[in-house]
This record gives C-alpha cells, sequence and structure tokens, in this order.
C-alpha cells in the first residue's frame, strides 16, 4: 500500500514533458475594446487536460509575425489554467488567476490568426486558427468578449468547440469557462477544399484536426486520369491538411477528381464513406471567363447584400488572384480588396456567391449549394438606389463590371427590399439593363448557387427571337417581361418596333429608328404607350429594319397578354 502511495506521489509531484494537446490554448482576449470589466490588455489562456504535472520550461507561444520568449521554470498541474500575457499586463490579470508574463508576446489580431503553442523542443502542443466569426452576436464581434473553448476534451475540433463568453465580466481568466459544457463529437473529418502548390504537389483541407500518423498514407487518396498519389504528409501546426505529391505533373486546366477513402480525426472518428472534390491547375480569368450574374444591393432587415458569379469560360481560376471593387461616376476605381486570401477553385460552369453574411443568406433565400457561399469583407458599398461593381484579375484587368440601377426592377413590384437583380443571359453585354430583371416571387425573389429564375439563352440563328410567345405581366416573376432579340450580321441598323391589337389598332410603339448595332435587345413590360396595363388576348408585333444600304425588311411577330 505504502509503495502504491509512493508512487501515485511521484506520479503527481513529477512533472512529466507533454504530448500533443495534453496542454491546450483555453480561451482568447484578442479585441478588449471597449471594456466591458476585464482590463484593457490581450492575453490567452491555457489549461492541463492531462492527469499529470506538466513542466513549461522553455515554451513559446506564437502567431505569424513571430513568438514569445520562453517560459520559466514553472509546473501546470492538472486540470490547471494559466493566463499568458505581456509582461506589462501582469499586475493588471494576477488578480483574475495565475498569471505568467512574456517577452515579446504576440500581438493578438481582432479578426482572428493561426497561434500556436510549442514545447521547448519545438513541437506543436496545440494550435488554434480563431476568427471574429466565432463570435456567437454581432456585439460581441465588437470587441470587449473573449472566445471560450466548450469542451477541452475536443482539442481538434475548431469553430463548433468556441463561442463568445457570457461572463459579465466579458470573459473568465483564470476561472472554468462560462460556456463550458459536453459535446458529443461523432463526425468525422469532413474534406474542404484542396488546391495546387504546384504542378505535382496538392494541398487538401479538412475541417478539424486529424490524426497526423493515421493520415500520412498514400494510399487513403486517389486521383483521377490515371494519376497516383505516392506520398501523403499531415502538416502543422493546425494538423488539417494533407500535403499530396502525384507521381506526373498535372496539366493545366484540366479538372480532376481527387478521392480519399479514409480519414481519422484526433479522437478516433473516422469516415465511413469516400469524400471527392475537384482540384487542378489554375491559370488566370479574362473577359471570356467570368460574368456577374446576380445582385443584392438592398437586402431584407437583418440581411445582407451579396453577388453571384457566374463561370462560363473553361479555366480553372484562383479567387484568391480575383479583386473587387466599384467605379465612381467620374470613372475612378475605388479601393480595391481581394476576395480571399486563401488560394480557393472556382470551376467551369459553377456558381459563386459572396457575401459578408453566409447565415443571413440562409435565412433568407434557399442556398441550393451551400458549399458556393464564400464569406467575404472584399464587397464594396452597393447603395439601393445604383451603384456598381467591379470584378479584376491579379493584373488589374477588368473581367467584369456592371453600374446597376434600382429601376431596372420590374416597375410593379410592391417592394425592392430582399429582390435580386438576375442576369438574363450570360452570353449578352453585362450592362445591358434589358440583360436584367428581378428575381422572381416563386423562387423567393433570389437564387443564389443556382441558375437563376429568370434565365434564358438566345442562341439561334434567327434574326429577331422572342424569349417567349406568352406575357404575363403579373409580378410573379414568371414572363414578367417579353425579351427580343434582333441579331444582325450589317452594322448601323434603323428599328421600328411597334405593338398592335390583333384589331390592328397601334397601342404602343417600341422604338422608333432607334440606331442599333449588330446585336440588340428590348423590353416590353406589357403596358401601352400611356404606362397602362393591356388587356389579355393577341397582340402583333411589327418590326421595321432599315440597314445603313437602304434596305427595307419587315416581319410580324404574334404574342398573346395573359392575366
Amino acid at each position: 500500500m505504502r509503495l502504491f502511495q509512493l508512487y501515485l506521489f511521484i506520479l503527481i509531484s513529477s512533472p512529466l514533458l507533454a504530448q500533443r494537446y495534453e496542454v491546450v490554448i483555453h480561451e482568447i482576449f484578442a479585441d478588449p475594446a471597449p471594456s466591458v470589466g476585464l482590463p484593457n490588455t490581450e492575453w490567452i489562456e491555457i489549461r492541463n487536460r492531462s492527469f499529470a504535472p506538466i513542466s513549461l520550461q522553455g515554451w513559446r507561444l506564437s502567431d505569424a509575425s513571430g513568438q514569445s520568449g520562453p517560459l520559466p521554470n514553472i509546473i501546470l498541474y492538472p486540470d490547471s489554467l494559466l493566463i499568458l500575457c505581456a509582461n506589462s499586463s501582469v499586475t493588471a490579470l494576477s488578480t483574475y488567476g495565475r498569471c505568467i508574463g512574456l517577452t515579446s508576446f504576440p500581438s493578438l489580431d481582432n479578426d482572428g490568426e493561426v497561434l500556436v503553442l510549442r514545447n521547448a523542443a519545438g513541437q506543436v502542443i496545440h494550435a488554434i486558427e480563431y476568427s471574429v466569426n466565432w463570435h456567437t452576436t454581432e456585439l460581441k464581434k465588437q470587441g470587449g468578449w473573449s472566445l471560450e473553448m466548450i469542451d477541452a476534451r475536443l482539442p481538434g475540433l475548431f469553430q463548433p468547440n468556441w463561442a463568445s463568453s457570457i461572463n459579465n465580466a466579458g470573459g473568465s481568466p483564470g476561472q472554468p469557462n462560462s460556456i463550458r459544457r459536453t459535446l458529443i463529437d461523432q463526425e468525422p473529418p469532413i474534406l474542404k477544399k484542396g488546391y495546387a502548390l504546384d504542378s505535382s504537389r496538392l494541398l487538401v483541407l479538412f475541417d478539424e484536426a486529424l490524426d497526423s500518423l493515421a493520415v500520412s498514407q498514400e494510399g487513403l487518396f486517389h486521383l483521377s486520369d490515371s494519376r497516383e498519389i505516392v506520398e501523403a504528409r499531415c502538416l502543422p501546426p493546425l494538423y488539417d491538411r494533407v500535403e499530396l505529391r502525384t507521381d506526373w505533373p498535372l496539366l493545366k486546366n484540366k479538372v480532376y477528381t481527387l478521392t480519399n477513402i479514409e480519414v481519422k480525426d484526433v479522437i478516433g472518428n473516422v469516415s465511413d464513406r469516400s469524400q471527392s472534390i475537384r482540384i487542378g491547375i489554375p491559370t488566370m480569368p479574362d473577359t471570356s471567363d467570368i460574368r456577374i450574374n446576380e445582385i443584392l444591393f438592398d437586402p431584407p432587415t437583418g440581411g445582407s447584400d451579396y453577388v453571384e458569379l457566374f463561370h462560363k469560360g473553361k479555366k480553372i481560376i484562383d479567387l484568391s488572384q480575383l479583386h473587387v471593387t466599384n467605379r465612381s461616376v467620374g470613372g475612378s476605381l475605388g479601393t480595391i480588396q481581394r476576395i480571399t486570401s486563401e488560394p480557393t477553385y472556382f470551376f467551369p460552369g459553377d456558381h459563386l456567391v459572396l457575401t459578408a453574411d453566409p447565415k443571413a443568406l440562409t435565412r433568407n433565400y434557399f442556398v441550393q449549394e451551400p458549399e458556393l457561399v464564400m464569406r467575404t469583407d472584399a464587397l464594396p458599398s452597393l447603395p439601393d438606389t445604383e451603384g456598381s461593381l467591379v470584378v479584376l484579375n491579379v493584373q488589374g484587368i477588368v473581367v467584369d463590371e456592371l453600374r446597376y440601377n434600382a429601376d431596372w426592377h420590374f416597375p410593379r413590384l410592391q417592394s425592392r427590399t430582399g429582390v435580386a437583380l438576375e442576369r438574363i443571359d450570360p452570353n449578352l453585354a453585362t450592362q445591358n439593363r434589358n440583360n436584367w430583371q428581378s428575381a422572381a416571387s416563386t423562387v423567393g425573389y433570389g437564387t443564389p448557387t443556382r441558375r437563376n429564375s429568370q434565365y434564358r439563352s438566345f442562341i439561334t440563328s434567327q434574326q429577331i427571337e422572342l424569349s417567349s410567345n406568352i406575357l404575363s405581366p403579373d409580378g410573379d416573376g414568371r414572363d414578367d417581361m417579353l425579351q427580343i432579340r434582333i441579331q444582325r450580321t450589317e452594322t448601323a441598323n434603323q428599328i421600328r418596333i411597334r405593338i398592335y391589337q390583333a384589331s390592328g389598332v397601334l397601342v404602343r410603339e417600341l422604338a422608333n429608328l432607334a440606331l442599333v448595332g449588330t446585336d440588340t435587345v428590348f423590353n416590353w413590360d406589357g403596358l401601352d404607350e400611356k404606362g397602362f396595363p393591356l388587356a389579355a388576348g393577341q397582340y402583333i408585333l411589327l418590326f421595321e429594319i432599315l440597314s445603313a444600304k437602304g434596305i427595307i425588311s419587315k416581319e410580324k411577330k404574334l404574342v398573346v397578354i395573359a392575366r
């Protein structure tokens, strides 16, 4: 019995060398102002989640800009807490619990960064990439509140395991976390995305930390087109990404499918099915690749603006090489912002939605493919009445540009708030106001991540084509507007469009010898010359086209107004 007690005493009193995740970053106070109650200074809290005392001698805290000086020879006992801060902050924080000041304590970014805790040998013990968006309310994002870990048993779980403190002081340094509770994590890691480091090296990212030994096997990953993965390596400090090396260089702009058949997280959850992503080698976009496809500039209460891009080209595009801004009435560009800092691929045929608040987007609209929504703070101001959006590549070349106006909406909408403007045909000019229409009410007034409710493609050999032979201007978004496309091989045509009742009475002159080019679009909203709605029935559209050579051609089209 005495031997057992002696063994237990030695076990408890003798500090051990910590293994990964035995000590964790437990609380982060990155934005102390405006103060809710805690001192106006940055700090983090660490916790020993093991069953043995651990020596912290020589340990350091680092971020992207550098690392702190070493910790002194102190012991962190099981389930105990320690506040780490700058030397100048020790006095203010010591009243809250055990506190150690570090020389060169990292400056904590308000909007998030990677923090890494390393032992004296430089090994990663714990790392976390926190974000201001982990806060639970907009108010707490403004400062004065800490981010707390919810369940210390899940050190490799990221955002789901962190949230704002609910302590009235704004945080709980040196005390048990105010939001602590038991979480149930039975979900395996999810493969989020991947990108190329070069033609033979790929990086794939997961949503949580992985079992680094179990995942570092090339046999767990497969690549299409008879390419093989010959090396796999799980990377520190977060251990949420795996670097893969291929047996042969990949071709530019060829879309490959990467599949993993098994992956395990740090607590042992293993995927029971394969996961796949698209990957490849990107190239720079030009004016033929990307279209501004949908825009919401007057969001509902509590909502957020959004912009949808459509990839109509054949290239793989890296969104970290795309920038957005607006343009003044005088023509000068505003502040240019990069869409994202991390490589993220945009594939042919995809829609991509940019917004500052993806949660608000999903509250207000049906989002068919959430993975095609990107949170970004890069969007410029989009005023409710009129504004502009410019998309540029990394060389500063304008890829697409739109100057919108709220008057482009369907004229008989009861309210424009919460209604997105949709592009009708991606092949027509972006700035053509007749190529934009309000999203249909039947789809909730917006179609982020999916085909526009007003989509029509005019691919035809006809000189005059109508979007439909039925016009139903009742405001439901279906055939509310008749789109007329006129294509000519000659330039400098003059066009007259007159609309008659079936009885022969002229009710509207839509164009009177308008000078147009080779590809022109007109819209008719079902109103007469005085702006009154026309009755249901048949109407004849008479087209007269005068060419530059003086040749006159005429054509008739029949349209039915249904109400």
